[in-house]
């Protein structure tokens, strides 16, 4: 039976192998040239799993399961019935008068009635831990791609604004040599557009990194 939090090995060796697969570290994923120490895919992963909804609805499914086999098990202890009740008293000046009951009953046999009840539990109790590790290895699984993608848009950035450097570097030659004389106003344009390709790229490479962030 699964209390509280809990952590499906199952999972992080999926986070752990889909990073192998796409030739990223687990404990680097998350890094970035520009970020020393970010969240690694475990530390993200637990952060996710923490406080994901799909996660909290699976672990309350599992706990009222849990409960279910202290009701069927309930059928196995004796059963205590109070009450009050009226009856006739031929003393007094009133006839009808209260009387306390109480009856204590035991279960002896029941042809494996209350043993199969708890035998369903347990096993409605088995489905909701299932459902719970299929829960935290779907929330993994979606938590080590967001990762990665991070780390690949992060290396994407850096060397999308090493060209664009380049670039501008070329474009500014180009204007001094078009100012000489030595250059056409064709390769003056040529290399200012390949400095807007440039930025245009940057921003692609920024607004899919914003889009995995979220």
């Amino acid at each position: 039976m699964i209390r509280g939090r809990t952590w499906s090995t199952s999972g992080w060796f999926s986070a752990a192998a889909l990073a192998c697969t796409l030739g990223v570290s687990p404990v680097l994923a998350a890094s970035s040239p520009d970020e020393p120490g970010a969240l690694t895919i475990e530390a993200a992963a637990r952060e996710a799993v923490a406080w994901h909804p799909s996660v909290e609805e699976a672990e309350a499914d599992l706990a009222a399961r849990a409960e279910e086999i202290d009701v069927a098990r309930a059928g196995y202890r004796p059963s205590v019935e109070a009450g009050i009740g009226s009856g006739y008293d031929s003393f007094g000046p009133s006839r009808w008068r209260p009387r306390a009951n109480l009856s204590v009953t035991q279960m002896v046999h029941d042809f494996g009635k209350v043993r199969s009840a708890v035998s369903a539990a347990r096993a409605g109790t088995r489905a909701g831990e299932a459902r719970l590790l299929i829960a935290v290895d779907a929330l993994v699984r979606d938590t080590a791609y967001a990762v990665i993608e991070l780390q690949r848009t992060a290396a994407l950035r850096a060397i999308a604004l090493e060209q664009r450097e380049s670039v501008r570097s070329i474009s500014r030659l180009v204007q001094l040599r078009f100012e000489r004389g030595a250059a056409t106003k064709a390769d003056l344009l040529q290399a200012d557009a390949r400095v807007h390709s440039a930025q245009a790229t940057i921003e692609q490479i920024e607004a899919q990194r914003e889009r995995w962030q979220t």
